[in-house]
Formats: structure tokens, C-alpha cells, sequence
């Protein structure tokens, strides 16, 4: 078996590492302290950029690690799911009856119990 580390993933240090361990260097580590260099794809690329590919498999190799891109564009996703979601639900498609409900419970209750007392310090300030 053969293992590639880079130095400075500090992953690596969970698993056992058997066989040939070829240590590499990070060229990803300005990129990230956590994985920058841990991606296969970056590891690959490495590997073409300083070994080169004698037989011309390769036409080029471009790997780029942003994982700000990356959590913004997954942020994007799941907020347009949620909204999908809230638009498509019976509350919003009913939202004005919810509204009256919601405004008439509250109606009931102060009717029946008095409205709430207001802590001192709000009229203070």
C-alpha cells in the first residue's frame, strides 16, 4: 500500500499509515489550516505539478479550495429550501386567517386574565 501525507494535515494523524508513506509538501496550507491539503483532488494536482505526466494523460489539473465559496453556496441552498418550504406550507398560504387567529386568542386571553404587567425599567429608559 502506498500512503500520501502532506505535512501539515493534521488528519492524518488519526488513521495508521502502512506500507510506503510518501510525505509530501502542502502547497494548499495559505488556503486553509484545516484541510487545505487533505482533498485527494489537491493531491493529485500536486503530484502532476512537481512529478509532471510523461505520457500526456493529462491536459491540465486545476483543484482550488475555498471553503468560504463552498459554505456560502451550501447556505444559499438550504435558505432557498426553507423558503421553498415556508411558500409551499398551509400557514403561509393562509397567513391572513392565521394573522386573525393569532389576534383573536390574544384578544380572549387579555379579555380573560388582563393583559400582561410591563417590567418597570421599559419606562424608565
Amino acid at each position: 500500500s502506498v500512503s500520501l501525507v502532506f505535512e501539515g494535515d493534521w488528519i492524518q494523524n488519526f488513521d495508521g499509515h502502512g506500507g510506503l508513506v510518501q510525505t509530501m509538501n502542502c502547497d494548499q496550507s495559505r488556503n486553509s489550516i484545516a484541510v487545505g491539503c487533505h482533498l485527494l483532488e489537491g493531491a493529485i494536482c500536486h503530484l502532476l505539478r512537481h512529478c509532471g505526466d510523461e505520457a500526456r494523460r493529462f491536459a491540465t489539473c486545476e483543484h482550488e479550495y475555498r471553503p468560504t465559496s463552498t459554505a456560502l453556496d451550501l447556505a444559499r441552498v438550504v435558505l432557498a429550501f426553507a423558503k421553498g418550504s415556508w411558500e409551499s406550507s398551509f400557514l403561509f398560504a393562509n397567513l391572513d386567517s392565521v394573522a386573525m387567529l393569532g389576534i383573536t386568542a390574544s384578544a380572549i386571553m387579555i379579555a380573560r386574565y388582563g393583559a400582561p404587567s410591563l417590567p418597570r425599567s421599559i419606562f424608565l429608559t
